[in-house]
């Protein structure tokens, strides 16, 4: 069923709301449902109550999706307020043990919405030094944290009902050039007022950061509407402060720059233009198909297509995907499993452990992993999404 409509209808929603404007939408037709449906898949349906919940007493809104919509919007205040008292709760302790941190991502933009609870954030991320790693599970455990994992490039730590705090070690976006520019970003951030040790990015290395984090993402999984709405967020805002022949010479450093100009350009299209523009477009089919955090068909699309190379080759690649997946490596498992950290002779039985518990038998999410890699028609639909995002040539 085709849903230019719909879609179109949600990017006007979204710009009125964002851009606190009088709501107009054409809704003769509209199929509040879907849209209510789609706004949740997305993890926008917070975001976009804003919009359709005034109009439900002149427009024939269902009672259902009106009351789907309130929900949404009580939850989304109720989470902002736990993660925003989490994270004082945190930056208080991490000032008195002299802990640097660097709140990253949503954490830093979500107060450039008109309300932050319309930023959803599936978890708080925080940039450390390595260093302090063991002081710094001190002083999570302290507060009620778990580890559930550790290793890498971040250590997770959960606490319920629905607290997850990610630690960095660095700024990560596996693009080795950006990734250069940002290792030294101790030495660029600002020290935030009223704290001294609590930092944050300047908007030019925040808005690099963000690009890279997006073209990752869309690489390897896909990326959702709410991406693009902090790169809305962020024009809206920040772009006329910011000193753009600075942020240039680093896209252009790490081959992001035409990816950078392509998206700003189709997000004002999602904003502007009319239906016409929404049917048929690979890059919109993709982003609204992706939902929040990507499908499993489009990541092992693009792990084929990235490690592949030539169609000849998908099939070998394939294959050890798959038992990638069945059988991670020594260091992913230490990753995935406190015991195999601990004693490494564990991991052939913690292999049996994930085959019957993750992978096969009780998961689906795992299953789907396993039968995703047995198609290749997907490496041609992730390189044609990533041809239109600007990613290649």
């Amino acid at each position: 069923m085709r849903r230019e409509k719909e879609q179109r209808a949600l990017f006007q929603l979204i710009k009125s709301v964002l851009l606190e404007e009088p709501i107009t939408i054409e809704v003769e037709g509209l199929d509040w449902k879907y849209l209510q449906q789609l706004c949740k898949y997305q993890k926008i349906d917070n975001l976009v109550s804003y919009g359709i919940l005034p109009l439900q007493e002149q427009e024939k809104i269902s009672a259902d999706v009106v009351c789907a919509m309130q929900k949404a919007q009580q939850k989304g205040i109720a989470r902002e307020a736990t993660q925003y008292f989490s994270l004082q709760e945190i930056q208080q302790k991490f000032e008195e043990e002299q802990i640097e941190h660097l709140p990253l991502k949503g954490a830093q933009l979500k107060k450039e919405y008109p309300s932050p609870d319309m930023r959803f954030l599936t978890d708080l991320d925080i940039l450390c030094q390595k260093e302090q790693q063991g002081k710094i599970q001190e002083i999570m455990e302290s507060l009620g944290y778990t580890l559930e994992h550790g290793g890498g490039h971040h250590d997770v730590y959960v606490r319920n009902p629905f607290m997850t705090v990610e630690i960095h070690w660095d700024c990560s976006t596996e693009n080795r050039e950006l990734d250069v520019l940002l290792e030294d970003i101790w030495s660029k951030c600002i020290r935030k007022e009223g704290f001294a040790f609590a930092y944050q990015m300047p908007w030019e290395e925040y808005y690099v950061y963000m690009i890279g984090h997006m073209a990752k993402h869309l690489k390897y999984g896909g990326i959702g509407i709410r991406m693009l709405l902090d790169l809305f967020v962020f024009a809206q805002k920040k772009k006329d402060s910011c000193d753009w022949k600075k942020v240039e010479a680093y896209l252009e450093r790490g081959r992001l720059l035409k990816f950078s100009e392509t998206m700003q350009r189709f997000l004002q299209q999602c904003m502007e233009e009319d239906e016409s523009f929404f049917e048929g477009n690979i890059l919109l089919e993709h982003i609204v198909g992706s939902g929040a955090y990507g499908t499993m068909e489009n990541h092992m699309g693009a792990r084929l297509l990235k490690e592949g190379g030539e169609k000849k080759q998908i099939r070998r690649t394939r294959i050890r995907l798959v038992l990638t997946m069945l059988f991670p490596p020594l260091e992913a498992m230490k990753e995935l499993s406190p015991a195999v950290r601990r004693h490494s002779f564990l991991l052939p039985a913690a292999w049996i452990w994930r085959l019957v518990t993750k992978t096969i038998f009780a998961n689906r999410k795992g299953r789907e992993a396993l039968k995703s890699a047995a198609v290749t028609e997907q490496v041609d639909q992730m390189d044609r999404v990533c041809r239109a995002a600007g990613l290649y040539e």
